[in-house]
């Protein structure tokens, strides 16, 4: 199974998130920029979550909150670790929910799980 390669920038200046349609690998490009890639999921809204997403797990005893990264080849979060082939069961699409991200919701950070 193959996915979706997309990406997303937090623009540093403008404080504004934009999808990518091409991307440069210039020194003054990425002081700009933050780039942020589609992880291939999605929440149970059917948004695209992508690096930086934080999103909340609503199953279990008690709700947590988490940062989508790229870390160890593939993207880690709880019931998913090391994510990186596309394939997730319905199970886990119910229980994660984008509720910002790190740039534009950097009070969210003091919730997260580390």
């Amino acid at each position: 199974m193959t996915r979706e390669i997309k990406f997303r920038a937090w623009d540093r200046e403008l404080n504004i998130m934009m999808p990518v349609s091409g991307l440069s690998f210039e020194a003054s490009i990425s002081a700009k920029y933050e780039i942020m890639q589609f992880t291939g999921l999605y929440d149970k809204n059917g948004r695209e979550i992508y690096e930086g997403d934080i999103v909340r797990q609503t199953g279990g005893y008690r709700m947590q909150q988490y940062a989508v990264e790229y870390r160890d080849a593939g993207y880690n979060l709880p019931l998913i670790e090391n994510y990186n082939d596309g394939r997730v069961s319905d199970t886990w699409k119910l229980t994660y929910e984008i509720i910002g991200n790190i740039y534009e919701n950097p009070e969210l950070m003091a919730e997260v799980q580390r």
